[in-house]
């Protein structure tokens, strides 16, 4: 119509303009609503992905604060087997952590990665998880240490059973109780006996 020289043309060309201006402004509006549920939606998926790291460690923490070092030592060395695949899992998970501090981070605007909120939450992680593998190592070592003391408990039974067993064969060797050399000297070879055992347990 405007090329066709319509009598209205210059109002026609206002209003296709206003139009035109009005769609354009309308495009900004919906690429900046776009963009404003983008942002919020990578910074609230940043918090949940936190909330679940919290959640894991929180059930880490159970595991690697335990103090259940068995009863003997074969339960023993059964705990520290699967305190080694607990570590494990806690030395892999580094990973996860290091993509919501990278890659999740990434994901928000500059202003909201050094927001306090979003640096707070990070800090508290990392400690936490350090705080983790700390506890992990103490774990470790009691379980040692309680495997150490069983062995311990263990042999210290086995010696006082020895030496009951060895005392209850002392008491037969009574020379009060012999009516000839004969049996003398076998009470005699009989001790000889004791002694060379004495001699070399006590080396041990």
């Amino acid at each position: 119509m405007v090329k066709q020289g319509h009598f209205a043309s210059r109002k026609i060309n206002e209003r296709l303009d206003m139009l035109k201006l009005k769609w354009d402004n309308l495009i900004q509006i919906s690429s900046n609503r776009a963009d404003n549920l983008k942002q919020t939606h990578n910074y609230y998926q940043f918090f949940s992905d936190a909330d679940d790291i919290d959640t894991w460690m929180l059930d880490m923490l159970k595991l690697v604060s335990s103090e259940d070092i068995g009863r003997d030592e074969l339960s023993a060395q059964a705990l520290l087997k699967k305190h080694k695949d607990t570590q494990d899992i806690l030395d892999n998970y580094r990973q996860t952590i290091d993509n919501l501090k990278t890659s999740n981070l990434q994901t928000l605007t500059i202003e909201k990665q050094n927001s306090p909120d979003v640096q707070q939450r990070l800090q508290s992680i990392e400690r936490r998880y350090t705080e983790l593998l700390e506890l992990s190592k103490l774990r470790k070592q009691k379980l040692h240490d309680a495997i150490s003391l069983f062995r311990l408990l263990a042999d210290a039974d086995n010696v006082e059973a020895w030496i009951e067993e060895k005392e209850r064969f002392l008491a037969t060797l009574d020379p009060t109780q012999v009516n000839d050399i004969e049996e003398l000297e076998v009470i005699k070879h009989r001790f000889d006996g004791f002694e060379r055992d004495m001699n070399s347990t006590a080396s041990k």
